[in-house]
């Protein structure tokens, strides 16, 4: 929306059938220079001030998934299933990568590493920065639908790489 309450389109995802299409937006975040940073199940993309869209990276495999989080990915989204989305000033992305339990940092240059392996049954769902550090939001997947029964929890990951559990 614009200031004034408007509705106006930045940019068209493309959602023809192929290798680039996007069905639906999982994580969204505001970028360095005005952008705006999308997730789909296995990519991430940037959009321009000016609407442009490009693949930062796509086909992300994150290395050791355990890929038990969402046994059946036939049925349902790919693996690693990005999710949550943070972009630091320098152009550093970090992704929640809710199918394989982890967090992923991935450099400027496109360099991927695994920065966090949630033990199951929890899983990533959010990431935000504060500074150096990156705040992860997980939630206790348990078996079948029922959301009250996800429990969510906060980590920190500081600049140090050393993680610790909300509230300790």
């Amino acid at each position: 929306r614009t200031p004034d309450g408007a509705r106006s389109v930045l940019a068209a995802l493309p959602t023809q059938p192929g290798k680039d299409a996007i069905l639906w937006v999982n994580g969204i975040t505001a970028g360095p220079e005005g952008s705006l940073y999308v997730t789909d199940n296995d990519t991430i993309r940037k959009i321009s001030r000016t609407g442009a869209v490009s693949t930062v990276r796509g086909g992300i495999v994150v290395p050791d998934c355990p890929n038990d989080l969402l046994p059946d990915t036939s049925k349902g989204p790919n693996l690693p299933y990005l999710r949550g989305l943070a972009v630091a000033p320098d152009g550093t992305i970090y992704a929640a990568a809710t199918g394989c339990r982890s967090v992923v940092q991935i450099s400027p240059e496109g360099a991927l590493k695994t920065i966090l392996q949630a033990e199951r049954p929890w899983s990533p769902t959010g990431v935000a920065l504060s500074g150096r550090d990156v705040y992860v939001l997980e939630y206790l997947h348990t078996p079948g639908d029922d959301r009250k029964e996800w429990t969510p929890r906060v980590r920190r990951i500081a600049a140090d790489g050393e993680v610790k559990t909300n509230p300790n």
